[in-house]
């Protein structure tokens, strides 16, 4: 994932890192994240691996992404991001199987990308 990681962030010219088991604590929740993918201080990506349970990573990234867009808003986003950073990726997946999702904190999509 590291190489993946470096060839993608060309465009951007931000350094990017990869966490795992990174602790989110907001004001409503706290958990723990697999992996995140961090640009600068902001969580651009959080991924849940649950090797039987899909439905339960789905709803544990779900309330996850909620406080992961706090701690963004709470950081220095428009200077990262321009002001208009309000969403984040989501990856769930069981190793076999992937699912990504665009979170925004006003919708969710619902269209399902095949790869």
């Amino acid at each position: 994932m590291g190489t993946l990681l470096a060839d993608s962030n060309k465009p951007y010219e931000k350094e990017i890192t990869l966490a795992s088991q990174l602790e989110v604590v907001s004001e409503k929740n706290t958990g723990h994240i697999d992996y995140a993918v961090k640009a600068l201080e902001e969580l651009i990506c959080i991924t849940e691996g649950k090797l039987y349970q899909v439905v339960t990573g789905f709803a544990q990234n779900l309330v996850q992404c909620e406080s992961v867009l706090q701690i963004n808003k709470k950081c220095k986003a428009d200077t990262a991001f321009k002001e208009d950073f309000d969403y984040i990726y989501r990856i769930v997946t069981t190793a076999t199987d992937w699912y990504f999702i665009f979170y925004a904190s006003d919708c969710t999509s619902k269209n399902p990308l095949n790869i």
